[in-house]
């Protein structure tokens, strides 16, 4: 839509964009997910009598290690949205390429 020189849609898209990733990924796959497989799988794997080393280990820091990587993807977000609302000019770093592919 930006490229299309529709502003308010991108920002509308963009809007609905952030609001569901925070929701998304900095509440529901902690709260949810991740309460799961660290609390319930035990009780599960206990009542069952499964092993659940390594795998337990291994998949939960993969996805302690995902959080973190979403907690960083919110905070570039949260920086594009506050350069928005400060009023700067957002540009896409790839178009500062373009142009001076085009300037050659």
């Amino acid at each position: 839509m930006r490229y299309a020189r529709r502003q308010g849609i991108a920002t509308t898209f963009f809007v609905v964009f952030a609001s569901v990733w925070i929701y998304t990924r900095n509440y529901v796959f902690p709260a949810i997910l991740i309460r799961s497989t660290l609390l319930e799988t035990l009780w599960y794997a206990d009542l069952h009598g499964i092993k659940v080393e390594p795998h337990y280990t291994i998949f939960n820091a993969l996805l302690l290690l995902l959080e973190l990587l979403h907690i960083y993807w919110t905070y570039l977000i949260l920086k594009i949205v506050a350069k928005n609302l400060a009023g700067t000019e957002l540009r896409d770093i790839r178009e500062g390429e373009a142009e001076s592919d085009d300037d050659d």
